[in-house]
């Protein structure tokens, strides 16, 4: 499924464990690592925050997880 997020950096991390790699975001032809995790930790390299709709749902999986 395809929703929008907002990107702003020209930077990526890249984690050394691939399997940390949760969801990636297509530029051009590069994937992008969108959201990393480990253990109880995730983090996103797009601003939920400012992402509309798209933001507040990924927001609301996350705290919904528990």
């Amino acid at each position: 499924f395809k929703k929008n997020y907002y990107f702003v950096h020209s930077y990526m991390a890249i984690p050394k464990k691939k399997d940390e790699i949760l969801a990636y975001c297509k530029y051009f032809d590069v994937d992008v690592p969108a959201v990393i995790g480990r253990e109880n930790i995730i983090g996103c390299q797009f601003h939920p925050e400012k992402s509309g709709k798209s933001g507040l749902e990924f927001l609301k999986n996350i705290i919904d997880e528990k």
